[in-house]
């Protein structure tokens, strides 16, 4: 699939594929609040969150060319501690896609990627699974936060996703769409590239009909075993 890596936030460098440096959210000694289960956001919150990714959307447009943003809506927005989360997709057999961490009705991370004419679509997913992309890490010195965002089959109502820095993440599931993030230790591009595997082990989805199945990574990812334990060899770039 031909894509393209949206802009981010200004002032920040990307550190790695789909990765980039937050400025410094946690301020001089705070540390980033979070929880493991989302929290409840009220109406005004969802609203700033989402007019705030709106307009960071609306900027990268002018950097991009070859690519239709337009379609692009808030499938998920929610909130974990000190941040909120806005997943903005579309409904494209080949789809588009931004993630925005807001704080104070300010974006200070974002970044996803965008189809172009020769993109392919996605392929079907299957009623009880799910699919997401793995990968994306925002970091300063101070520490770093890892999202997941992705679709759900049509009889997928939960996920829970089995993290190697904070065990079991509840995710946001709507409109067939799921969403979380959580904090880890700081990293960067040396480290994140010499990864040999990745920082989710897998998930449990529950169904509608009330039951529960184990969701490896492989499927989690549409990746191999060895794809997924192949460093990566990729090269990096800036933003500025």
């Amino acid at each position: 699939m031909v894509r393209r890596t949206l802009a981010v936030t200004a002032a920040a460098a990307l550190i790695g594929v789909g990765s980039i440096a937050l400025p410094n959210y946690f301020g001089s000694s705070q540390a980033l609040a979070w929880s493991a289960t989302p929290q409840t956001l009220t109406d005004a919150q969802s609203r700033e969150a989402q007019q705030a990714c709106d307009a960071h959307v609306r900027d990268s447009k002018a950097n991009m060319t070859g690519t239709d943003l337009s379609g692009l809506r808030p499938v998920i927005t929610e909130l974990r501690g000190s941040l909120v989360l806005v997943y903005e997709t579309d409904s494209k057999p080949a789809s588009s896609d931004v993630t925005c961490y807001v704080r104070d009705g300010r974006v200070v991370a974002a970044g996803g990627s965008a189809a172009t004419t020769q993109s392919e679509p996605l392929p079907p997913l299957a009623a009880n699974s799910v699919h997401g992309d793995l990968g994306a890490v925002y970091s300063t010195p101070a520490g770093s936060i890892r999202g997941v965002t992705g679709s759900v089959g049509s009889d997928v109502v939960g996920v829970v996703l089995d993290t190697v820095a904070k065990g079991p993440v509840t995710a946001t599931v709507r409109e067939g769409h799921f969403a979380a993030w959580w904090p880890d230790a700081p990293t960067n591009e040396v480290q994140e590239k010499a990864l040999t595997a990745p920082e989710i082990t897998g998930a449990v989805v529950t169904l509608r009909d009330g039951t529960s199945r184990r969701v490896t990574v492989e499927e989690l990812s549409d990746r191999t075993t060895e794809e997924l334990g192949r460093p990566d060899t990729g090269g990096s770039t800036g933003s500025g």
